[in-house]
């Protein structure tokens, strides 16, 4: 039942596979369900209700992606525009999180409306590659820099701007034990059947469509056309598959894939 309804083996998987990159992303993304409620929170929205909506939201969502549109992602609330709201709209402008909350609800139909006209994956292909890379990159520093902050590693500083906590703060150690602890050589020396199990970072059902395509020698352009998708979203799919397969060239992960048997020529 499973095969027909998700098509598992037109799209060279299995149920153990799905379930173990289903594990996989849940247990990568498990923490948005703290850190989102903790980030609103100190916008004066009560803890409880985000995180109820936090859940419900992604559960929904997700949900929706994987029955109805049959692609393997999940979703969430995102940890950058909740820390805009919360650092720069309602406490940098002192603006009601409720009137904050009406702005989302109205950017979220207009970017509805952007998606439905096809606007939106004109400005994405619109922007250049190096712009998208930094942005994510950005926002990732973003993050880190609030969970540091959170965490109490960094604080504020007046001469500095920002200065080094107290370490003998025993929130600062149990933080940096964390960190400590999920540092790539150290999990890898204590947990290597996890690890294993991880980096393996088996790829999706889109990807491994992406990689055939790419070991026909096709072009980003045709494997959009073919797929009906954007060549960005096309270039984030060859980007992922040089990651996981550990691949510096395109030629490079054709050979990994055949080599591993996730294709054949």
């Amino acid at each position: 039942m499973l095969d027909r309804v998700f098509r598992l083996e037109e799209n060279h998987t299995t149920v153990r596979r799905e379930l173990l990159a289903g594990l996989t992303t849940f247990m990568t993304m498990a923490y948005v369900v703290v850190v989102n409620p903790r980030i609103l929170s100190e916008a004066g929205m009560p803890v409880e209700g985000v995180l109820f909506a936090t859940c419900i939201s992604a559960a929904v969502a997700t949900l929706i992606m994987g029955l109805w549109a049959n692609f393997p992602i999940a979703l969430a609330p995102g940890m950058s525009l909740n820390a805009y709201f919360t650092y720069s709209i309602v406490l940098g402008r002192g603006v009601p999180w409720q009137t904050a909350l009406g702005v989302v609800f109205l950017s979220g139909l207009l970017f509805l409306l952007l998606t439905l006209t096809k606007v939106r994956e004109q400005i994405v292909n619109g922007i250049p590659d190096c712009l998208k890379y930094g942005t994510a990159a950005g926002i990732g520093l973003f993050i880190a820099f609030i969970g540091l902050r959170n965490a109490k590693i960094i604080v504020a500083n007046s001469a500095t701007f920002v200065g080094l906590g107290k370490t003998s703060d025993p929130q600062v150690l149990l933080a940096a034990a964390g960190l400590f602890t999920l540092h790539p050589d150290v999990f890898r020396a204590r947990q290597p059947a996890m690890l294993a199990a991880v980096e393996d970072r088996m790829l999706t059902a889109r990807e491994l469509e992406v990689l055939e395509m790419l070991a026909e020698g096709l072009s980003n352009q045709i494997i959009a056309r073919r797929l009906k998708i954007s060549t960005y979203t096309v270039k984030f799919h060859v980007a992922s598959i040089l990651d996981k397969l550990g691949a510096g060239s395109r030629t490079e992960a054709v050979t990994t894939g055949v080599r591993r048997g996730l294709i054949s020529l």
